[in-house]
């Protein structure tokens, strides 16, 4: 396995996107067209991407967040067949460390009730459960999370 630093406009990243969403779609068929407007990543992102055999296995980025120095982790998605075999871990770390090198502060992320995989990963990297922010305000279904670097 390898790992690529690369951007928001990456081919590997957008189809690994795409399969994210279908996904999404999946877990929430009745809101997830809620949320895909904040789900827009920007062509600058900061964006993780891990291969295995020259293909794309998974995928997260780093958005800026606000102006005191955080920022926020989005679009985290590994392929069904790669999952349980620490990848995510793997970006995670990768992205907390791109984070600390660009002199953030503090991660923040949301995920959702019916991703399990995701609250058990982010709970064992150390992020906490802080109130829903933005448009995740007041969501049921939406889980948000932050840790100071």
């Amino acid at each position: 396995m390898h790992i690529k630093r690369t951007t928001g406009s990456d081919k590997d990243f957008l189809e690994l996107v795409n399969l994210l969403n279908e996904d999404l779609r999946k877990r929430y068929p009745k809101t997830r067209h809620l949320y895909e407007r904040g789900n827009i990543i920007p062509d600058d992102a900061h964006t993780i991407l891990v291969y295995a055999d020259d293909v794309a296995v998974g995928c997260g980025c780093l958005r800026d967040f606000d102006s005191d120095g955080a920022v926020e982790l989005k679009r985290m998605f590994v392929r069904d067949e790669y999952r349980g075999k620490r990848i995510g871990r793997i970006i995670v770390e990768e992205l907390e460390k791109w984070a600390a090198e660009l002199n953030k502060k503090t991660i923040y992320l949301e995920t959702g009730v019916n991703q399990p995989e995701a609250i058990f990963l982010y709970e064992r990297m150390h992020y906490q459960w802080i109130d829903n922010y933005g448009e995740y305000a007041g969501n049921k279904e939406s889980i948000c999370m932050k840790k100071n670097l």
